[in-house]
């Protein structure tokens, strides 16, 4: 059974996200992936950090507190390599319009793990 630990909803503040995986058998948890953001609230642009870094293909959509998909960014990762950083400029939308000022979701999406965290972005 895997739980995504909602970063506003615990003790680790705004701009972490933490996916963790409880074995059977374990009474521990083990935490697979984190993801922060910087700045947080952001202004231009949005820096995802990665830890550990990804290394297999990956999604990170953007969502509205609505819930309407603003985003979806592909994080391509090179075959020998891995990605711990992603800077997104947070100016426009799928569709070309400008990003308002507000609370967004980010969700991650890779190969073996999703994770979601809550940021801001302001004006």
């Amino acid at each position: 059974t895997a739980t995504n630990a909602n970063a506003p909803n615990n003790d680790l503040g705004w701009g972490i996200a933490k996916f963790y995986n409880m074995h059977s058998g374990q009474s521990s948890f083990q935490i697979e992936q984190e993801m922060t953001v910087e700045p947080n609230p952001a202004v231009n642009s949005v820096i995802f950090n990665f830890d550990p870094p990804l290394s297999a293909h990956a999604k990170l959509r953007i969502f509205s507190v609505a819930g309407d998909k603003i985003v979806t960014l592909a994080l391509d990762i090179p075959e020998s390599g891995s990605m711990d950083r992603y800077e997104w400029s947070a100016a426009y939308n799928n569709s070309g319009d400008k990003i308002a000022a507000g609370i967004y979701i980010a969700h991650l999406q890779s190969v073996s793990e999703s994770l979601t965290m809550k940021f801001a972005f302001v004006k």
